[in-house]
């Protein structure tokens, strides 16, 4: 199966992982919104699924169940590393964004199409997708 991947284009994860990591700053909102709204666009743009459908083929709307903020909160972590940007802070920042993006993943849907052989009865189910 494959779909269209979509999130709310609404900086309210990235706001409140921010103040949950204490990054409460003045310009934390601003940075907080930009990077939401940044990163939704850049989902909404490009983002798609892709997995096997077991059994059922048509119309498939698929919900997001797992999104690891662990391991991006490393990824925007090592990032920043990369540019120069360490201590305390970097490591607030990275957790704030890491968090924000997971949070926004897991509020997103996709929709899309399942082929491939259906069965008798009507097909619902769970799936293993992955975005990209």
């Amino acid at each position: 199966m494959t779909g269209k991947f979509r999130v709310l284009v609404a900086p309210i994860a990235t706001l409140s992982s921010f103040g949950a990591v204490g990054l409460l700053g003045p310009t934390a909102p601003r940075i907080a919104a930009a990077i939401g709204i940044g990163t939704a666009n850049a989902l909404n743009s490009s983002a798609e699924y892709r997995g096997a459908s077991t059994g059922a083929v048509g119309t498939d709307t698929s919900k997001v169940i797992q999104a690891p903020s662990g391991i991006l909160t490393g990824l925007v972590a090592s990032n920043l590393s990369g540019l120069g940007l360490s201590g305390p802070e970097a490591s607030l920042l990275a957790g704030g964004i890491g968090s924000g993006i997971a949070l926004m993943v897991l509020a997103g849907a996709g929709t899309g199409v399942a082929t491939g052989a259906g069965s008798a009865l009507a097909g619902a189910g769970t799936s293993l997708s992955r975005l990209r």
